[in-house]
């Protein structure tokens, strides 16, 4: 067996439990790391420390609208639109074996108001300076308009990708008793934040 890849299947296995869940995700950049506890400066200029059990990251790459994979599995974190519909924040691809993770509609915390849809790509139509997208989750069907601004990545576990200071990161955790824990932390190849 190619133990790279059964490391790999096993990531994805278990990102598919925990990564995007609720209830917290610690958005900034590393400010110091000692390979079990990371300090994140968030934007608020908070230092936050988590707590990191044998770190997987998650690494995020770009690639265009045109790349997604026909029913191609994705979240978008959005806004409203004025129509009623949403307007895309970004799109990101998930890996096919995390098909159905998280699928629907719920509040989000990338900024006011946001949301996010965890839905299988139905169609995407051009018009004008953005694209339509149509997604289906549980029987319902959404409207998403994706700008042209609008990141749009795809990512996966990358057992060679390590965490280092200075590194912008999301870190998807939990709360117990005042700790802040965690074992995914999502990077981007540009070295920005995940649009996550």
């Amino acid at each position: 067996m190619n133990t790279k890849f059964f490391l790999l299947g096993a990531a994805l296995s278990l990102t598919a439990h925990v990564a995007f869940a609720d209830p917290l995700r610690v958005r900034g950049t590393v400010s110091a790391f000692d390979g079990s506890v990371a300090v994140v400066e968030n934007a608020a200029g908070q230092s936050i420390e988590v707590k990191l059990t044998e770190p997987v990251v998650l690494m995020y790459r770009d690639i265009s609208l045109s790349d997604l994979p026909q029913n191609a599995y994705i979240a978008v974190p959005s806004i409203d639109a004025p129509d009623g519909n949403r307007r895309a924040l970004g799109v990101i691809v998930f890996p096919e074996q995390m098909r159905g993770m998280n699928e629907g509609f719920k509040v989000w915390d990338l900024g006011p108001e946001s949301k996010m849809t965890n839905a299988t790509v139905a169609q995407v139509v051009a018009r004008g300076g953005e694209n339509i997208l149509t997604v289906t989750y549980g029987g319902e069907q959404q409207t998403i308009y994706v700008p042209t601004s609008a990141p749009i990545n795809s990512f996966s576990p990358d057992p060679d990708e390590k965490i280092s200071v200075g590194d912008n990161v999301v870190i998807f955790a939990d709360e117990s008793d005042g700790v802040v824990s965690g074992k995914f932390v999502g990077k981007h190849e540009n070295g920005g934040l995940p649009p996550v």
